[in-house]
């Protein structure tokens, strides 16, 4: 089994994540248990999938790369975003900042 290098850091928002890497290959589920278990990540994490119109191309190149999340941390961002919307469909049917 090869190498999962495990590392926290922050993601392109400046959200805290933790990155497991493998140079040649696919990540699997289990190799991802156990190299989380290795670096004493314990409890859920999440991992978002973002669903384009175009393919990444690093999903084709030859290692792999996951982005995992604690849940606190994407639940807050999920509530955030739900209130951002409610907020602005308030603001809409009050016509309030429109002049």
């Amino acid at each position: 089994m090869a190498r999962i290098t495990v590392e926290n850091g922050l993601d392109f928002m400046g959200k805290p994540c933790v990155f497991l890497r493998k140079t040649r290959g696919k990540i699997t589920l289990a190799e991802a248990y156990e190299a989380l278990q290795k670096s004493n990540h314990w409890g859920p994490q999440f991992m978002q999938i973002n669903v384009q119109d175009e393919t990444p191309m690093d999903l084709y190149d030859e290692g792999d790369c996951w982005t995992l999340y604690e849940p606190g941390e994407m639940l807050s961002q999920s509530k955030e975003d739900v209130w951002g919307e409610g907020y602005e469909a308030c603001m809409a049917d009050y016509n309030i900042g429109k002049d």
